[in-house]
């Protein structure tokens, strides 16, 4: 177990106190408790904590870097799977531990929800669009018949994905 204690802690309606957090196996297991004697502490000083952040609309494959094609472009999959790895413990660092990415290409962020050193992620793959829409460059360009509009099964689905956008 292990603790983190700072100036303050912000639980999403307020602030609370005892500014401290327990920590055990990457779970949040207590927030706005004493800490024991026996766990260890580490101090951020004049910082807020704010646990258990969850964020609802990311892409973690891009990086902010130019225009979202150009973020992507010159890049394989496995540089794209770096990108989002570095992005989602970017997200962590943050105090975000959950989200939600809405949009990859190949889907690459597939991979990364077993990772236990990152955020829990729910992902939905490349973006359901028409032909020319936004983030087609991804790959989830659909065909706009009626036969393809009423399926009922979500794209990734056999992928493995956890939600469609």
């Amino acid at each position: 177990m292990l603790a983190l204690q700072a100036a303050q802690l912000f639980d999403g309606d307020r602030l609370i106190s005892p500014p401290a957090v327990l920590i055990e196996g990457g779970e949040v297991l207590a927030a706005g408790v004493s800490v024991p004697e026996t766990v260890p502490v580490v101090d951020l000083g004049n910082q807020t904590l704010v646990p258990g952040l969850i964020d609802c609309h990311q892409h973690l494959c891009f990086d902010g870097n130019g225009s979202l094609e150009e973020q992507v472009s010159g890049l394989d999959d496995e540089d794209l799977a770096r990108q989002a790895r570095a992005s989602a413990k970017q997200e962590l660092r943050c105090g975000v531990t959950t989200l939600r990415d809405l949009g990859d290409r190949g889907f690459v962020t597939l991979a990364l929800r077993d990772d236990s050193s990152l955020p829990t992620i729910f992902a939905a793959g490349p973006p359901i669009t028409r032909e020319g829409g936004h983030c087609w460059f991804l790959g989830g360009t659909c065909s706009t018949s009626d036969d393809d509009l009423l399926d009922p099964s979500p794209s990734g689905q056999k992928e493995g994905a956890t939600l469609s956008k």
